[in-house]
Order: structure tokens, then C-alpha cells, then sequence
């Protein structure tokens, strides 16, 4: 069977992001863009100032240009204490990276960044340092609209599940940029 969005489009949804046990894949087609670098990397904020770095974080993405995306998330620290984690990715005109993702600096105590230039593939091991093999973790994707994320509701379900999550990564959620998007729906 082969799904599409126009062949079978139901089962190519779920494929796409309606979440597991949905068949086995044989092959896939895609489409690539060239990227020779991005901008990006990992803030991490006090947990205490949570309210105002995501506040702060979805009105800067709320404007932001679609080759900007942000995820953020909870992500604990070796003593166990919860910190805020936003990660701002450009995918633009290099040269422009540093300016787009400047702002985040701004929204409250940075604790920790790596946010530079680099490449896709370093961008895609982000993550791999705060996964330890035997640590229990929990982990959730799910992308949004930055319009989501304005006001008291992305705080207080941010700082809900920071109280709920002991150890790992909790997140990350991608709000803005193209990534969040669906060009050709097929529901």
C-alpha cells in the first residue's frame, strides 16, 4: 500500500504526526533544501523565572520571520532542579542568524547557551548530552503556533509539567517557523 496525500490520505496523516502503531515503512520519498548552516543552540533559564521566558519567548516568535523556530521545554539539571530551555534554530541567510536569535538572550538569567553557527548535523545531536542510558526520561513533541503560547497558558502548563517531570527532557515543544506548518494537508 502506498499513502500520500493523495493516495490513501488518511493513513498518510498519521504517518505525518497522528503518533504510532500505524503501519511499517518500506520507503520514503523527500524533499531536501540545501542548509550549509544554521544558527542555533540551547539556552537554559532558572526554572523560577519560567513565566516570563516563555511569555517573553512566544512574543518574540509571534513576529518572528518562518525561517525561525523555537522550541522550548523543561529540561533538568544534574542537581535535579528544573530549568527553562528555549532553543531558537535560523535556518535563513547565515549572516543574519546572530541577529534573529539575539533576542532570546534577553528574556531572563541565561544559565547555559550554545547557541552558534553550525551544521545540521550538529543540530540534530542537540539533545544528546541531557539523554543518559539507564535515566529515566519523558519526552513529547508537538508543534504549535507561537499564538499559542502567548499569555498565562503556555506558562502555567510549562510550569504544571515541570513540577510533574523528575529527570530527562520534558519537551520540546516547536512553536513558529515553517516546521509548524502543513503545506498540503491531506485531512
Amino acid at each position: 500500500m502506498t499513502a500520500s496525500h493523495n493516495s490513501e490520505p488518511e493513513l498518510f496523516w498519521a504517518l505525518r504526526g497522528g503518533g504510532g502503531n500505524f503501519g511499517v515503512v518500506t520507503a520514503m520519498h523527500h524533499r531536501l533544501h540545501e542548509l550549509p548552516s544554521i544558527w542555533s543552540g540551547m539556552l537554559l533559564f532558572p526554572f523560577a523565572e519560567a513565566k516570563a521566558v516563555l511569555e517573553g519567548c512566544a512574543a518574540i516568535a509571534a513576529s518572528a520571520a518562518d525561517e525561525l523556530t523555537v522550541q522550548l521545554g523543561i529540561l533538568m539539571g544534574p542537581d535535579g532542579s528544573p530549568m527553562v530551555m528555549i532553543v531558537p534554530t535560523w535556518c535563513g541567510p547565515p549572516e543574519q542568524g546572530e541577529a534573529h536569535v539575539a533576542p532570546f538572550f534577553k528574556l531572563g538569567t541565561v544559565l547555559v547557551s550554545t547557541v552558534a553557527a553550525m551544521s545540521c548535523k550538529d543540530r540534530l545531536g542537540i539533545f544528546a548530552p541531557h539523554i543518559v542510558n539507564g535515566q529515566r526520561v519523558f519526552m513529547e513533541t508537538k508543534s504549535q503556533t507561537a499564538t499559542m503560547y502567548v499569555g498565562d497558558t503556555a506558562s502555567n502548563h510549562v510550569m504544571a509539567l515541570g513540577g510533574y517531570c523528575c529527570s530527562g527532557v520534558l519537551g520540546p515543544f516547536s512553536i513558529n517557523g515553517t516546521g509548524t506548518t502543513v503545506v498540503n494537508p491531506c485531512w
